[in-house]
């Protein structure tokens, strides 16, 4: 009876919503509480075995020092508790919770089988304390296998040290794909003698794990030091960006671009493409600007005059080739400037000559000057050339002219060129033993004040050098 009016009362009371919010509230407390996990060091009821220090090694210094180093993967804690075993009655040493070394100057105590070093090192957390681990080795040769950095793809940097009573005949490295490495695995020998060694190891596969160990040998035995896990990194796709195209001209124009990353690989190539259609790759034209990363710029030469090319930046490795952006860039017209003018050229207002390109009259210099010019100028002033105006309608203007020698036997000479008094270099493009056909290698701007002056060097008494011709061109 009392329990069909306990039932009855429990229908009425689940029936209530606010009792169904209140009991699920309490059901989901009671399996969170069921399933918390403990991780926190500072929690008692966290594993002490979780949070413990690993990978304990002991360096010797020499007769009276040594190095203990180890590692801590977990950060949340107030530092680590240090035992010499050998020396109970010294107490127990702490150590700050960011170091992970210790030197001890302990004194060694030897035993028949050498030098005896016995340690235990745990880590705490406010009142809790992790569990301990050890390390305990008593002989008279000691290997450390000290760190392992610097891995790429295909290398590492190793470090190791050895200390003996005995002679170390050898000391060196062994690695395998497999664990405990031995002489027989690979191996680099790094001579004899007691003390630090390292080694940079190259020729590694990449995405591979390793195990290494330093080793040393006496004339008795070969002794190893602890092994150490790495893996070379995974070569991947570089990652590049294309630069802004600058510089047109009529068959030339200047790209680049930036490699931020090289996917891994000491390979990683660099350099332009481009073509006449969208999206060019590296089986069209292309440059090649070195390796690794970084900026680069690159010249796009051989184009065609008033034509639309597309480029991209490249970086090329082991695992592909991947493109920047496409840029795109229209060549200029190579074309005249207008039609050519008649000249009045200067000797220094001495000597005014008319010129005509198709009158064939020159400008010359007589016997017995020296250190003379022609000088021409974008305006007309008493005895200057005045350049056509329509030559202020164009940016960059390439200028060529003709020196000739009215006697075969003087050399044709390279004459000194300046624009507003900064040389400009040369390039003979064709001649032959009476004249020789220039062109400056920069572009002068000529819509404006600027000033060229073109000067011979004298040979002998008597200059035998003219300009008999010059011509312009837009954009070349």
């Amino acid at each position: 009876m009392y329990l069909k009016k306990i039932k009855k009362i429990f229908k009425i009371l689940m029936s209530n919503y606010f009792v169904k919010i209140i009991s699920f509230f309490l059901v989901v407390i009671l399996f969170c509480k069921c399933n918390r996990i403990y991780n926190n060091p500072y929690d008692p009821q966290t594993s002490s075995n979780s949070w413990m220090p690993s990978n304990i090694e002991l360096i010797v210094d020499d007769s009276s020092s040594v190095r203990l180093i180890w590692e801590q993967e977990e950060s949340r804690i107030d530092g680590f508790i240090l035992t010499n075993n050998n020396y109970p009655n010294n107490g127990p040493i702490t150590i700050g919770k960011d170091q992970t070394t210790y030197s001890d100057n302990s004194s060694f105590i030897l035993q028949n089988c050498g030098f005896d070093f016995n340690y235990t090192l745990k880590a705490y957390a406010g009142e809790n304390q992790s569990d301990e681990i050890y390390y305990s080795n008593c002989a008279n040769t000691f290997v450390s296998t000290i760190s392992v950095s610097n891995i790429s793809s295909e290398s590492a940097f190793f470090q190791g040290n050895v200390y003996s009573t005995n002679s170390v005949d050898e000391k060196g490295f062994c690695w395998s794909t497999s664990t405990n490495p031995t002489i027989n695995s690979n191996k680099v020998n790094l001579g004899s003698g007691a003390g630090d060694y390292n080694n940079q190891t190259n020729n590694l596969q990449q995405n591979t794990t390793y195990y290494l160990r330093a080793f040393a040998s006496t004339s008795n035995e070969v002794y190893y030091g602890r092994e150490i896990e790495f893996s070379t990194l995974e070569i991947v796709l570089p990652v590049v960006t294309t630069g802004d195209v600058t510089n047109i001209s009529s068959n030339t124009a200047e790209c680049g671009g930036n490699v931020t990353n090289d996917g891994n690989s000491n390979q990683t190539t660099k350099g332009v493409c481009w073509s006449s259609s969208s999206n060019p790759t590296v089986n069209d034209y292309k440059t090649n600007d070195g390796n690794g990363t970084g900026t680069f710029s690159s010249s796009i030469t051989n184009l065609s005059t008033s034509s639309t090319y597309y480029v991209r930046a490249y970086a090329q490795n082991e695992a592909g080739t991947v493109y920047g952006n496409e840029k795109s860039l229209t060549t200029l017209d190579r074309s005249p400037c207008g039609s050519a003018p008649t000249e009045t050229l200067s000797f220094f207002n001495t000597h005014v000559y008319t010129i005509s390109p198709s009158s064939g009259a020159a400008w010359q210099i007589g016997t017995g000057y020296s250190g003379f010019g022609l000088t021409l100028t974008s305006s007309c002033y008493g005895g200057y050339i005045e350049f056509p105006s329509n030559m202020a309608n164009y940016g960059n203007v390439v200028m060529r002219f003709w020196t000739k020698s009215l006697n075969a036997g003087y050399p044709n000479r390279t004459p000194i060129v300046t624009v507003n008094g900064s040389p400009i270099n040369t390039t003979i493009i064709s001649g032959s033993s009476s004249y020789d056909w220039m062109q400056l290698e920069t572009d002068v701007f000529l819509a404006g004040q600027n000033t060229l002056k073109i000067e011979f060097t004298q040979i002998g008494t008597y200059y035998s050098y003219y300009i008999d011709e010059i011509e312009y061109f837009c954009g070349i």
